[in-house]
């Protein structure tokens, strides 16, 4: 599959095809996070407070995970970070899977959730460290497809494997995460200029990124986009069982979202990178706002699939786009603590804006809560049309320099 992807798009640079290969493998591997609430149910028979603490504390450890990893890569360099990261989590997955009490289980979820997220800001630096400007847009589109194909793959696979033995999903999981680093260790050159060595200014003024505002006015916006992306952890499963959508239907009406990424995000690639991103940021923000905004009206399987399919073209638009922006605006010797304030955003929301979606739903109703939603939408549409010239002032010296040297 890579070679034919890769022979479609084939100036990307050797270095990133090991790098979309790594993302494919780990992801293709990530069973424990699809199965670690029913392990503790039904292998380990653990009590309702144990599991809820559990689950809990593997969130919550997650949340600095993104930050800390950023300014370790920068410090330490992307290129051995994200493999030390990836052989890390095989090593904590192995602990967790062979933990034999309860304290033990808790503090191996806890190691598990704060080392899992540690070199995801590394491993997006280092995309833009192997992969020239003009080629960014395409190459984070790839790479989300990646991550969206894995994913797909797992979650069957994930099932089989706890069907015969939950320990395999352990063993299969670390495996997936050993071998992933194995290929970035053996198969990426580590001499990229900023990726191979630490750089001593990162870690003078470590928190120096929240005096850049266009940085910080694009995490805000984000953060308000995952907060209405995570309402379908919660309020979309509860808005669906109360119009009487059986579970079989849920299931086959939420596996919409991945299906039209993996068949429609390579060809979106063509179109989005011959875009401004701020213009893409503020379509994907659109359609987000559109797509749950329209829940409202859904009564039925097809309503709900279509505003599904509205609010994915939505996410393809705006996750890449955004990441490989935050490349854009970034200094090279901050890019990936500059990822990881991007990804840390993202995981408050995925029980802050849940909660939040929950109180809404149960206050105030359905029709509140998707009009709220929208709202936000259009909110986020205009920040980051309002700030497009920013970021268009911020980006032009930096492709014009290259010329004039």
């Amino acid at each position: 599959m890579i070679s034919l992807v890769r022979n479609r798009i084939p100036d990307l640079p050797s270095d990133f095809w090991f790098l979309f290969a790594s993302v494919l493998l780990d992801w293709m591997g990530k069973f424990i996070a699809i199965f670690l609430t029913l392990y503790l149910a039904e292998d380990q028979g653990l009590e309702l407070a144990e599991i809820t603490l559990i689950v809990t504390l593997h969130g919550a450890a997650s949340v600095p995970a993104p930050m800390i990893g950023g300014i370790l890569a920068d410090r330490l360099g992307r290129h051995r970070t994200t493999y030390l990261g990836y052989w890390l989590t095989a090593l904590s997955l192995l602990l967790l899977g062979f933990s034999p009490t309860v304290p033990a289980i808790i503090a191996a979820a806890i190691l598990l959730g704060f080392i899992a997220g540690l070199n995801r800001p590394a491993l997006s630096a280092l995309i833009a460290d192997v992969v020239p400007p003009e080629q960014r847009k395409t190459a984070y589109n790839l790479n989300y497809w990646a991550i969206n194909i894995g994913a797909l793959i797992a979650l069957p696979l994930a099932g089989f494997l706890a069907s015969v033995n939950y320990i395999l999903l352990f063993l299969g999981d670390a495996l997936t995460a050993f071998l992933a680093g194995l290929l970035i260790w053996r198969f990426v050159n580590p001499d990229h200029r900023t990726a191979a060595s630490p750089v001593r200014q990162s870690h003078r003024n470590i928190f120096g990124i929240f005096s850049d505002r266009l940085m910080v006015g694009i995490a805000v916006l984000t953060f308000l986009f995952s907060t209405v992306f995570f309402q379908t952890q919660l309020a979309l499963p509860l808005d669906m069982n109360a119009t009487g959508i059986s579970e079989v239907e849920f299931g086959a009406i939420m596996g919409i979202n991945p299906l039209i990424i993996v068949l429609f995000q390579l060809p979106l690639t063509g179109l989005m990178r011959r875009w401004f991103s701020p213009v893409v940021l503020a379509g994907g923000a659109w359609m987000l706002g559109l797509g749950f905004g329209l829940t409202a009206l859904a009564s039925e399987s097809s309503g709900y699939a279509g505003t599904i399919a509205i609010w994915t073209i939505g996410e393809m638009m705006f996750f890449p786009t955004a990441m490989s922006l935050v490349s854009e605006i970034s200094p090279d010797e901050k890019r990936a603590t500059y990822q990881g304030l991007f990804l840390t955003v993202w995981r408050p929301t995925s029980f802050i804006g849940v909660g939040l979606g929950g109180i809404v739903l149960e206050q105030f109703g359905a029709s509140t809560l998707w009009g709220i939603c929208f709202v936000i939408g259009v909110i986020m549409t205009i920040g980051f049309l309002v700030i497009g010239k920013a970021i268009q002032n911020r980006i032009a010296p930096a492709a014009i320099a290259p010329q004039a040297a």
